[in-house]
């Protein structure tokens, strides 16, 4: 019996040493692999393993009385540059897990109704509404499983049916959080 002493190369190609864009492709087992130059290295690296993001809002915001993108505007754990106005702009074709939640503030006025949704290209894919009865503060939360093309916009909209309620800021309060699955 042997024992194998290699690791498989599955037709890696060199590291990207030029350009801005992330760059992909299938190996022979059909894993995904992605590279950008200035980004480790410009290695390859399995996409599953690294394509993710997180953006928050971390500057004052009030809700709207009308549907609106949320305003984020903070980029956490995205090497791979995804996060663009307001939401990410997929760089690589396949199945992703988005996740948003928002807290808000409260409000003296009462109920307060709140809509968030998770968009794909302007269509939502995913929803939650929330209802308060009282003056407390409560939190949208909405998943989504979606299959994307390159260059797909998500992002999170949403609306309040009082004006100039406060929102949470911050990480632990508000974000919108995308995860490659894999190809499908």
């Amino acid at each position: 019996m042997s024992i194998q002493s290699f690791v498989p190369v599955n037709n890696l190609l060199a590291p990207v040493t030029s350009g801005t864009a992330v760059q992909y492709f299938t190996d022979v087992y059909g894993e995904v692999w992605i590279a950008k130059n200035g980004v480790q290295g410009g290695n390859w690296i399995r996409a599953r393993d690294t394509l993710h993001a997180i953006c928050t809002r971390n500057a004052a915001f009030n809700w709207s009385t009308s549907n609106t993108a949320l305003p984020f505007d903070t980029a956490t754990k995205d090497v791979w540059g995804m996060f663009a106005s307001n939401g990410f702009t997929i760089p690589v074709p396949g199945w992703y897990r988005a996740c948003m939640w928002v807290w808000d503030g409260g409000s003296s006025t009462v109920p307060l109704y709140s809509q968030m949704q998770i968009t794909q290209n302007g269509t939502a894919v995913s929803s939650d509404n929330n209802f308060a009865s009282s003056a407390v503060s409560h939190e949208n939360r909405a998943t989504a499983l979606m299959y994307c093309q390159q260059a797909d916009k998500i992002a999170a909209v949403g609306y309040c049916n009082i004006a100039n309620v406060a929102w949470h800021t911050g990480y632990a309060s508000n974000r919108l959080e995308i995860s490659y699955q894999g190809s499908g």
